[in-house]
């Protein structure tokens, strides 16, 4: 048999009109989005002539008008992609051994523009400004496969599956930005007074593995599997660029036992358990190679300089894992699910180890320490009532996830490596990046000064930040517990199905602050703050956590006054409908008829008062200026012929 799927897209995207990068997560500073922090009320939109205003907003504001950089900045994406899977199987003469030969091609060709007019924005102080880039990827995958099953009476099954792959990925990439324009109306390059950077690269990985398969299965009581890879990946040395990776699983169906025959309320019962070997190459290339580079210049003449460290002992990042469960069906699967107790043991770690700067270098890529992550995970499904006119049913699933640094190497004096940044810090016995900071301990309401605890405990506080200790706070960006619960209802062709979603156990980091919370320069005259300024320090006694306001732009520095809870439950999605009956539309030639109205991110419950922004953060636990989920309300009408 011969099988082809082939996709050709072509989009062409333009928020003309968008910065790249402001509008989403950032704010320098013409971001729309930027606005609602920064830009003063007292700006008004529009001139009295009903023009975009832009002078008087000059006066009052470092923040752009967007109403003016959107109608006169430009950011285009153009995207042309081609995907092609294609397969071909033939029934070899061995009976029951398939070979199967699969190939798929992905190439994308990326252009984007982005330019900044040179009125207003933030291409004014260079005369305007524009980039072009073009990104042309191109990933190929080949595989080749043999399946052989084998029976031997009627209740032993074999199945056995030979496969080999190869991954190759070319990524070709050209960039150029210029400065100035002579006139408005100008958007290219080819018209720009200052040439100012030009880049270009290619970039190439490849992935080949082998990998064998057993599975096999007792009259459907006893079940077992294995698997065996060995996978290559080229960014790794060539000493250490192959790795071995394996796992053995078993099940056991106890509900096909003769002695759970007489239990009529045991529908499905299974116990399972497996054990494996993962490897983690998720790097860039060349991390391994110490490498020159070749851009930097002296007096005009070209120059070569030390590029990248490197690191030849590089290898995989592998990982143990064990899981065992119960999969269950009880009272004709009125109640169903899965319980599971999952530990996953990682080695050899791909960390970037700080290094000392008298290397030249900020750190190097090193595979060090271990890691553990253990917990529990719980699936199941309720159905409350079945009847021909009404059935209510209850679902949905729980994870735990426990995480602590087992080991970390030593350096030359026998110390422990940490690796420490502004907010966290890696180190045995914690949980993996735990959030490390400098304890804020209020505002002293005598003299309104920011108060932290000295030694990063409840105890003595001081108001020199430099002398405060850094403190763990137990907690890292990442959920300890996760679920989602769902709910499905339906009468007499009315029906409702509402789902919703609850993380918790971990912390979120305010990192737009000193724009916006700040009592001083910062927030209050370079910027324009928010409400909660209102509530801070003014005369001796007041009780608060915003200090008293001083003509000072002092440095960014982090402490825990903006580390909050990060708990939060969001009804991610709720339907109302009806399902026509069939005598209103069989006769039409429609098979099924539904109305509904579907309500989107309607709720959202946040544990902590104290976040402002949307709790749904990614894995680096920073709450940035990102537009928070819309709420959306949809009429549908579904028709089936």
């Amino acid at each position: 048999s011969l099988t082809n799927k082939l996709r050709f897209d072509t989009k062409n995207s333009v928020a003309n009109n968008i910065q790249n990068g402001t509008l989403e997560q950032d704010a320098y500073f013409s971001s729309p989005r930027a606005a609602k922090f920064f830009m003063t009320p007292l700006a008004q939109p529009y001139n009295a002539d009903g023009t975009i205003n832009i002078g008087d907003i000059r006066n009052l504001t470092n923040a752009r008008n967007p109403l003016w950089v959107t109608a006169h900045d430009i950011h285009l994406n153009r995207l042309t992609r081609f995907i092609s899977n294609n397969s071909i199987a033939w029934e070899t003469p061995v009976p029951n051994l398939i070979y199967t030969t699969r190939t798929s091609l992905d190439f994308s060709v990326n252009n984007f523009k982005e330019f900044g007019n040179r009125i207003y924005g933030d291409g004014e102080g260079v005369g305007g400004f524009v980039s072009a880039d073009n990104n042309n990827i191109t990933n190929y995958v080949i595989q080749n496969s043999l399946d052989y099953t084998i029976t031997l009476n009627s209740s032993n099954h074999f199945n056995i599956k030979a496969l080999q792959e190869y991954q190759k990925n070319k990524n070709y990439y050209l960039y150029a930005y210029g400065e100035g324009f002579a006139t408005d109306g100008l958007t290219n390059l080819a018209s720009v007074s200052s040439p100012r950077d030009v880049n270009s690269s290619y970039v190439d990985w490849g992935i080949a593995s082998y990998t064998g398969m057993l599975d096999y299965d007792f009259d459907n009581k006893y079940i077992f599997s294995a698997t065996f890879r060995r996978e290559g990946n080229s960014v790794f040395p060539a000493d250490n660029r192959w790795g071995n990776f394996w796992s053995v699983g078993a099940a056991w169906n106890l509900d096909k036992e003769g002695f759970l025959d007489n239990i009529e309320w045991v529908d499905n019962l299974k116990i399972r358990a497996s054990y494996g070997r993962t490897g983690n190459d998720k790097i860039g290339i060349n991390q391994y190679q110490a490498l020159f580079g070749y851009s930097g210049a002296y007096a005009g003449t070209g120059t070569t300089q030390p590029s990248t460290v490197g690191n030849p002992s590089l290898s995989w990042e592998t990982a143990d894992n064990f899981e065992t469960g119960l999969d269950f069906g009880l009272f004709k699967n009125r109640i169903n699910g899965t319980f599971s107790y999952f530990r996953r043991e990682t080695k050899e770690n791909l960390f970037s180890v700080p290094l000392s700067k008298t290397t030249g270098f900020d750190s190097q890529l090193r595979n060090i320490g271990r890691m553990e992550n253990k917990g529990l995970e719980l699936e199941f499904n309720v159905d409350i009532i079945r009847s021909k006119d009404l059935n209510l049913s209850i679902g949905g699933n729980m994870a735990t996830v426990h995480n602590k640094v087992l080991e970390l190497p030593l350096d030359g004096n026998g110390e422990e490596i940490n690796i420490t940044n502004t907010y966290n810090k890696v180190e045995t016995g914690h949980i993996v990046y735990e959030w490390n900071m400098v304890k804020f301990a209020g505002v002293d309401p005598q003299t309104g000064e920011n108060l932290y605890y000295l030694n990063g405990k409840e105890g003595e506080t001081t108001n020199d930040y430099n002398a405060a200790e850094r403190a763990y706070f137990g907690k890292s960006s990442l959920p300890t517990l996760s679920g989602g619960i769902n709910i499905h209802v339906d009468f007499k062709g009315l029906f409702l199905d509402a789902f919703g979603y609850y993380a918790g156990g971990h912390m979120v980091y305010e990192d737009w602050t000193r724009y916006t919370n700040g009592a001083d320069r910062w927030s209050l005259d370079f910027f324009n703050g928010i409400n909660t300024l209102m509530d801070r320090w003014q005369k001796p006694g007041d009780v608060t956590n915003i200090s008293k306001v001083t003509y000072t732009a002092p440095p960014w520095r982090a402490d825990s006054r903006y580390l909050t809870q990060g708990d939060y439950f969001r009804l991610k999605n709720i339907t109302f409908g009806y399902t026509l009956p069939s005598s209103l539309t069989q006769h039409a030639g429609i098979e099924n008829a539904k109305i509904f109205v579907r309500g989107i991110n309607m709720y959202t419950w946040v544990k902590d008062d104290r976040m402002q922004y949307d709790p749904e953060v990614a894995s680096s636990g920073f709450a940035k200026l990102a537009t928070p989920p819309v709420k959306t309300l949809m009429f549908g009408l579904n028709l089936n012929f």
